[in-house]
């Protein structure tokens, strides 16, 4: 059996940052702390996800072990050398002979969707920007993997809302789902949707999953912005489409820990409960106990919703990050309870039209800064990436 190699690997800058965890046995030397500790968590994870298969990022590794980053890199290079990690070295490119099947993850991304900080509770308006960027640096996508798009219409918008709204919200006469009346996010509401609605028309004509990183829907009703949303882009979404004759029925999976209620008013609203299905988690789960030992309630309830969602044309999957234990106002689910939450929904539906956004998540670490909700997003991320390398 070989040992481990004292002394940290060159070029730490240079390598990259997801491994492929593969369990196996490694033999350690007893001075070999700190390595036996991320074992230890490496293989709870892949008992908890039931798989010996298992993508990890270096920051996620380093919040379980409280280590500095180069320490945790350093760490899962001498892993490497042991043959226990699997460097992931590039995303998934169109060419990427490593997906299933040769189909390309497309994200519907623009800078014009993001807008600044606005010193709210939630960073939704300015995400976007930082969930790419990290993807990019994290190596999970490349510019290959970026598609442009077209901004949705007013009128797009007020097929969903009441009209009046739709023009003073726009116009700065009304205040927005942040309260304010920022010229800056009132720039960006068309390119939010417009994103939704693109990456929609992708996957259909594709039958492929794709991702709209995007927040700031489900709370926006007919007639209120509401909760830091402003227009509801699944129902936009979800509207157009079946106005254009594109689809004859859409699911909405909405896995934020908050209620859907913005989507569910405009679906009575428009008496579209016969072509639209929603499942929203926050109307059944919003604390850890109603999930369930191991989250067992949680996850009987997300088979039986995407039993239904498989019978749609389309489905639109809010993969949130608020639900999160240590969220502010999520605490339901663990980090790999939220993993088995997108492997679940992944596998399920990836071989059928779905786009996935982002949603909620408001944790932010002792700098200020959203790293842990990166970190989330950056895990659903991986749940795909390890669906396409690893289906089963």
């Amino acid at each position: 059996m070989q040992t481990i190699q004292r002394g940290t690997p060159a070029s730490l800058e240079s390598r990259p940052i997801i491994w492929i965890w593969r369990n196996c046995d490694v033999h350690l030397e007893p001075e070999d702390r700190l390595l036996a500790q991320a074992c230890e968590v490496l293989r709870l994870a892949c008992e908890q996800s039931q798989s010996k298969l298992i993508p990890y990022p270096v920051s996620l590794l380093q919040r379980r072990l409280k280590l500095g980053y180069a320490a945790t890199l350093a760490l899962s290079q001498q892993l490497e050398q042991l043959g226990a990690l699997t460097p992931v070295t590039h995303g998934l490119s169109h060419d990427n002979s490593q997906v299933s099947g040769g189909n390309p993850l497309m994200i519907f991304y623009r800078p014009e969707q993001v807008a600044a900080d606005v010193g709210t509770m939630s960073p939704s308006a300015f995400k976007p920007r930082q969930v790419m960027e990290d993807w990019h640096a994290s190596g999970l996508i490349n510019a290959g993997n970026v598609c442009s798009f077209e901004p949705v219409s007013r009128d797009d918008f007020k097929r969903v809302h009441n009209p009046q709204m739709v023009d003073d919200v726009l116009d700065l006469r009304r205040r927005n789902g942040f309260r304010n009346t920022d010229a800056q996010i009132a720039a960006s509401l068309p390119y939010t949707s417009g994103s939704m609605l693109a990456a929609a028309r992708w996957t259909l004509a594709n039958r492929y999953p794709t991702c709209s990183p995007t927040s700031g829907f489900h709370h926006a009703s007919f007639d209120e912005p509401e909760g830091y949303c402003t227009f509801n882009g699944l129902m936009v979404t979800a509207v157009k489409l079946l106005d254009e004759g594109l689809v004859r029925s859409v699911a909405i999976l909405d896995c934020d820990v908050h209620e859907g209620n913005g989507t569910e008013d405009i679906i009575d609203r428009l008496g579209l409960h016969e072509r639209i299905q929603h499942h929203s988690m926050g109307y059944h789960f919003q604390t850890r106990e109603q999930a369930g030992p191991a989250a067992v309630h949680f996850e009987t309830w997300l088979q039986h919703a995407l039993a239904q969602c498989a019978s749609a044309d389309l489905v639109l999957y809010q993969a949130s990050a608020d639900p999160h234990v240590d969220d502010p106002l999520g605490g339901v689910l663990t980090d790999y309870e939220l993993l088995r939450r997108d492997e679940a929904v992944f596998r399920v539906l990836r071989n059928r039209p779905m786009v996935w956004n982002l949603a909620g998540g408001y944790q932010r670490d002792e700098d200020g800064s959203i790293e842990p909700v990166l970190a989330i997003h950056r895990m659903t991320m991986l749940a795909w990436l390890r669906v396409c390398l690893h289906p089963r």
